[in-house]
């Protein structure tokens, strides 16, 4: 429970909303009254899970729209007009700092493990599935006599497991490929059906899925992450590399002549993956969070501010977080100010891991909808039904 206090210079009896935002993001907000003197107190939560150490931004907003009636009536006596519309919407701002700048530390270092880790075994599974992929795709390039024809393949890698390598990856890529001369083939060198659904079903998608719950087990932990976009795109890179196993598996399966299995259609617990309204917006899920979204006026006021354009009144103007520490910040007359601070500092993703994955996922159709990610493959196929 977070509680604060204020001042306005507003009449008694004045609603006064007061938002909570970490980095940007949509804490909670509260609705107090404002006393004979001038001065306001309210809370935030109780939270039903855990908040981040660090600097929050605490936002008072007065809107006309959500006045009493007696109070609308004496404002537009006293400011006809345009000059009642300018100050029909007043906000400021200032940052509250929750916890200490160690336990701050100390959460963000294990922020970063995580996503090191998960970069990392992003990266194996990709390279896992290539390989395997790789390997399979001799069973396509087969002559009349049974044979493979090695060409063809090679020239086959160059545009779809290889591409884009350094010549470095590339010698290491084929170096592994060597050693996997049967894998997934059968005596005769066709393909090994049995051998790759054990593989893809029973071990390469089940531990895709189980990245992505540690993934969202971790960041349900928290009433709201820090560095939302970060969490959200590695979440997106663990629901892409499952619908690349999918088109992988899918062309195997086509260019050796044998029904789609319905595994690849709808991979089994592939719904993990998908995307909730809790996960497609910054501000948690209302149902969850227990708490409501900030009203669309204040939104619009917001990036107005971010925009440096006039809001209430005032002229935007970035200021500098101050260095105090406490959970209880009293807000300053007036207003208008845009702190200038994001929130968050460097980033979680670890730089090396993260540029590595983007770029290895860019080379092999990683990003995308599935809806391009298929046009793509039927592009592969070739208009006469040829493997390419």
């Amino acid at each position: 429970m977070i509680r604060f206090s204020g001042r306005a210079a507003v009449p008694d009896g004045c609603i006064i909303a007061v938002d909570l935002r970490l980095g940007g993001q949509f804490v909670a907000n509260a609705q107090v009254e404002v006393d004979a003197q001038g001065r306001f107190q309210g809370q935030f939560g109780p939270f039903l899970k855990r908040l981040f150490a660090g600097l929050y931004d605490l936002e008072a907003h007065f809107r006309l729209h959500d006045q009493p009636a007696k109070i609308r009536h004496r404002f537009r006596q006293a400011f006809p007009g345009k000059e009642g519309e300018k100050r029909s919407h007043l906000t400021d701002r200032q940052f509250v700092r929750l916890g200490s700048p160690e336990q701050e530390r100390i959460e963000l270092e294990e922020m970063r493990k995580h996503f090191r880790t998960m970069a990392d075994r992003l990266l194996a599974l990709l390279e896992e599935l290539e390989l395997h992929f790789s390997s399979a795709g001799r069973s396509v390039f087969r002559t009349a006599e049974g044979k493979l024809d090695e060409q063809a393949w090679l020239e086959w890698l160059d545009r779809r497991s290889l591409r884009g390598l350094s010549a470095e990856d590339r010698a290491r890529f084929l170096q592994k490929l060597r050693s996997l001369e049967q894998d997934m083939l059968s005596p005769d060198g066709g393909f090994d059906e049995p051998e790759w659904r054990e593989w893809m079903d029973y071990r390469f998608r089940e531990e895709v899925i189980g990245l992505a719950r540690a993934h969202q087990a971790e960041r349900d932990r928290w009433q709201v992450v820090k560095f939302h976009d970060a969490w959200l795109e590695l979440e997106e890179l663990c629901s892409t590399l499952l619908r690349l196993s999918q088109e992988r598996s899918k062309y195997l399966y086509e260019r050796n002549g044998l029904p789609v299995a319905q595994s690849d259609l709808r991979p089994p617990g592939g719904d993990v993956l998908r995307l909730g309204p809790e996960r497609s917006e910054p501000g948690r899920h209302p149902a969850r969070a227990g708490a409501h979204p900030p009203p669309g006026r204040a939104v619009r006021a917001d990036r107005a501010v971010r925009a440096g354009r006039r809001v209430g009144g005032r002229p935007a103007r970035p200021v500098r977080p101050p260095g105090g520490a406490g959970s209880r910040a009293p807000l300053p007359r007036g207003g208008g100010d845009r702190p200038g601070w994001s929130g968050g500092g460097a980033s979680p993703w670890p730089a090396r891991p993260r540029e590595r994955v983007l770029k290895r996922c860019a080379r092999l159709d990683f990003e995308g909808s599935p809806a391009k990610v298929r046009g793509r493959a039927r592009e592969a196929r070739g208009s006469d039904g040829s493997a390419s």
